[in-house]
């Protein structure tokens, strides 16, 4: 399939820093994953966009609006609760936000579980988690860790 120019048109676009939000808000339906990727992964996309670009069919176009830093917390955790190799995402989330994570309370035992992954597989923070969850009564939190170690032996 031969790209026009208004396809090319649209790649440019979805990537310059410089584009009106309502043009990229109108290239979040383009029909080439590519141009949906670029506005996903731009960093001036409006948070509204990114929100509805997590929810794209196309898996690079989800990971790139989730990964964007502009993404709100909720929107991240929800993500990372559903791609499969949370550790793979680790670095784009500080500490903070990954105890946010935990903390929020609609975040999913899924979320819950990448988010702790992170913290202790990948930065080693195992001593922290335990001290500030272990004896957290929230349902949530106490199967998180089951979830983390069934992730560790696969």
């Amino acid at each position: 399939m031969a790209m026009n120019d208004m396809d090319s048109d649209g790649m440019f676009q979805a990537r310059n820093l410089n584009t009106p939000g309502s043009v990229l808000a109108a290239l979040a339906h383009h029909l080439m994953n590519i141009v949906r990727y670029g506005v996903a992964a731009n960093s001036s996309t409006p948070v509204e966009v990114l929100v509805a670009l997590a929810g794209d069919s196309h898996q690079e176009v989800f990971e790139a609006s989730y990964t964007n830093p502009s993404a709100p917390l909720p929107v991240r955790a929800r993500a990372l609760a559903s791609v499969h190799g949370a550790l793979r995402f680790g670095d784009s989330f500080t500490d903070e936000d990954l105890h946010a994570i935990i903390n929020m309370p609609d975040a999913s035992t899924e979320a819950t579980a990448a988010a702790m992954s992170v913290l202790v597989v990948e930065r080693g923070d195992k001593a922290a988690v335990i001290e500030a969850y272990g004896s957290s009564t929230d349902p949530r939190i106490r199967d998180a860790p089951a979830l983390v170690m069934a992730d560790l032996l696969q």
